[in-house]
């Protein structure tokens, strides 16, 4: 499989032109380039540069998104196309490792999905208005609030819905089509597992919540346990 890559068309460049299936790049000084567009995952363009316009809709009809940045980097508009339905999931991974200083990018990805869902969980929790943010600050303040407090019990709850979590994640990455080796396996250095974990952990928060509720509500209940951990579990 031959991974998508992007290119990067500088102000520099004298004019941008179709020929046949794909980008001219033209250059004052130099030979012109040519980019193939079913090689190109996006078009990223820098500064004022001259597009012929059988260029501009080759690109969206072949589903490859155009992205125009001032000289100084800001984004200026985007041109996106019709989607590729051909693009799997898998190649999507591919691109993204192809891409310079992917790990970054994807910790930057990593981080903002996180501070989302501990953001959510502060709002739906009703935890104090300016509560410090720093994930070990909010999960002293989530365990806190639960009923009953931070006790052992809540401790040994947490933990099995982190397993049945865990358990989840391993079905949906199988049943999307992520491939082996971005989910623990061999033969590359990302494994999504961990990111999906963190995140997705802190939502538990919300489902402990009602599980502990469910057990004060019914404390006497025969099976009263079992049936809790399962509707704590479909949520």
């Amino acid at each position: 499989m031959t991974a998508l890559r992007p290119l990067y068309v500088d102000h520099g460049a004298a004019a941008v032109r179709l020929e046949g299936p794909a980008l001219i790049v033209e250059q004052p000084d130099c030979a012109d380039e040519r980019f193939p567009l079913r090689l190109l995952s996006r078009v990223v363009v820098r500064g004022l540069v001259p597009w012929s316009m059988d260029a501009l809709f080759a690109c969206l009809a072949c589903g490859v998104p155009i992205t125009f940045l001032s000289l100084d980097g800001a984004v200026i508009g985007l041109c996106l196309g019709r989607d590729r339905p051909e693009e799997s999931l898998a190649m999507l991974l591919d691109r993204l490792l192809a891409e310079p200083g992917w790990a970054e990018i994807y910790e930057r990805w990593r981080r903002a999905a996180e501070r989302q869902a501990i953001v959510e969980v502060v709002r739906r929790l009703v935890l104090p208005v300016g509560t410090d943010l720093r994930p070990e600050a909010v999960r002293a303040l989530a365990a806190a609030q639960m009923p009953g407090g931070d006790t052992p019990g809540a401790r040994s709850a947490m933990q099995r819905l982190d397993g049945y979590l865990q358990a989840h994640l391993s079905e949906l990455f199988a049943r999307a089509g992520v491939p082996l080796a971005y989910r623990g396996g061999r033969g590359s250095p990302l494994d999504l597992r961990p990111a999906f974990r963190t995140t997705l952990r802190w939502y538990l928060w919300l489902a402990l919540r009602r599980w502990l509720e469910l057990r004060h509500r019914h404390p006497a209940l025969r099976g009263g346990v079992s049936a809790t951990r399962r509707r704590a579990a479909a949520q």
